[in-house]
This record gives structure tokens, C-alpha cells and sequence, in this order.
């Protein structure tokens, strides 16, 4: 007979004090030389980064984003497909402490404008003009800069990937210790995501999941269904969508 509450106990234990970003730095101090992410490039070429370059790049967009004045406590949208760069960013805003939004790529531009304006995003991520075309930035006071993961624009406000780490390479050069500065300030109380449900019985509501939610359902999951360094697994729904965000984005860390 299961012991449900000794069970509580040792997810209780195996994740106090954690975060995904302390999760995230245990798994590329063990296995940084591995394989991490894998995709096809835009010549159908294969791609793929190791943990230890996975979390370079995370640090740079890190720093990127503190560079252009966000802070904890803040929000970003993100609206892309699913792509190594998504994660990236996500991955960015979350050790900045600041909360990452996914929004679905079907989504029109009011439903949008209601999710930036409901979590007062203060930045978007975008995969590219198309994209961006469906912002209505009119709408949307309090969004003060874009990034574009393909493509350039004349906007001032909007910036591409490439220059967002370009400014966190030469803040790390200035400051090696900034990064961890950072992601060390994010406590297992603060909340990493929210996951807007779909609207179907009125506007959409965005649940709140912090690191030690997301954290618990994790351990709880590896309870019953263990994974492996050695495991793969494919992301094919929506980052926006919860079983992705938790089950492959975050479970993968």
C-alpha cells in the first residue's frame, strides 16, 4: 500500500530550495559535453547544441535582457514556433527573473493584444515579421521592446537575437560574475511562467505555476515514470501549451 504522505515528504525534500535555474546549472555541471538540443536548420541541415553551450547561450540572452532594463518581477511574451531559439530566450527571461508568457501561433492579433496587455509585458520575442505584423503595437503601452529571432526591422524598439546576445557577450566580459548574480536571486516562489487557457468560456485567465510547482510536478512525475540521461524526447506541441512547457521544456533541465 502506497504511502502517500512519505511520498509528499521526499518530493518536499528533493526540491526545497530548488529552482529550475539551480536544476538547469546541476545538469550541465554533470553532463555539459552532451547533447542537449537537436533541430533542422533552414537548409534541412541537422543542428544541435551541447548543455554546455545550451547554457552559454542562455546566459548571454540573460544578460541581454538585463542590458536593455528589464528586472524581476517583469513579464515577456513569446510568440514562435517550437525552436532551440524559443527556449533560449524562455530560458533568459526565467533567469532574469522575469516571468515567460507563451502565446499560441494562431492566436489573432486582439487575442494578442488581451494577453500582452493582461500580464503588462514589458518585451516579446518574436520569430519573425509575419509575426510581429499581428502586434498591434497601438494597443500595447507598456511593451517597449521586440526581438526578432528572423529578420531585422527599422523600428528602434525592435532589435534581432543577434544583437540581444551580442549585448549579453560584452556584458559577461565586463562582469563574469553578473549571470550567476542573477539566476541566484530567483527563488522558488517566484513565478516562472503562466499558462493562459483558451477563452472558450470567456476571456482567457492565466494561471500562475512558480519554480516549486513546476519543480513538484516534475518530481512527482519521476516518481512513476523515471527518465534517463540517455532519453529523448520530441517537442511537438505548442511551448504555449502546458504539457510541452512542463513535460519537455522544463522536464529536459
Amino acid at each position: 500500500m502506497r504511502d502517500i504522505a512519505a511520498e509528499r515528504r521526499d518530493i518536499e525534500r528533493a526540491i526545497e530550495g530548488q529552482t529550475l535555474c539551480s536544476r538547469f546549472a546541476a545538469t550541465v555541471a554533470r553532463i555539459g559535453d552532451a547533447e542537449a538540443l537537436v533541430d533542422k536548420g533552414p537548409g534541412g541541415e541537422t543542428r544541435s547544441l551541447s548543455w554546455a553551450q545550451y547554457r552559454e547561450r542562455v546566459r548571454d540572452a540573460t544578460l541581454g535582457f538585463h542590458a536593455l532594463g528589464l528586472r524581476p518581477k517583469d513579464f515577456g511574451v513569446l510568440l514562435a514556433r517550437n525552436r532551440p531559439e524559443y527556449l533560449i530566450a524562455d530560458l533568459g527571461l526565467m533567469h532574469l527573473g522575469v516571468t515567460a508568457v507563451g502565446m499560441y501561433n494562431t492566436l489573432a492579433p486582439e487575442q494578442i493584444s488581451y494577453i500582452a496587455n493582461h500580464c503588462d509585458a514589458r518585451i516579446a520575442i518574436v520569430e519573425n515579421a509575419a509575426f510581429l505584423a499581428r502586434f498591434r503595437r497601438d494597443e500595447l503601452p507598456r511593451l517597449e521592446h521586440v526581438v526578432l529571432i528572423d529578420g531585422s526591422s527599422d523600428d528602434p524598439s525592435v532589435i534581432t537575437l543577434e544583437q540581444l546576445m551580442a549585448r549579453g557577450r560584452a556584458a559577461h566580459d565586463r562582469d563574469p560574475h553578473l549571470f550567476d548574480k542573477l539566476w541566484h536571486a530567483v527563488q522558488p516562489d517566484d513565478i516562472v511562467t503562466l499558462i493562459y487557457t483558451s477563452g472558450t468560456t470567456g476571456p482567457p485567465k492565466g494561471v500562475i505555476d512558480t519554480h516549486r510547482n513546476a519543480l513538484w510536478v516534475l518530481e512527482s512525475a519521476q516518481s512513476f515514470e523515471r527518465t534517463g540521461e540517455r532519453d529523448c524526447s520530441i517537442s511537438y506541441l505548442p511551448l504555449a501549451h502546458a504539457a510541452d512547457r512542463f513535460l519537455n521544456h522544463y522536464m529536459s533541465l
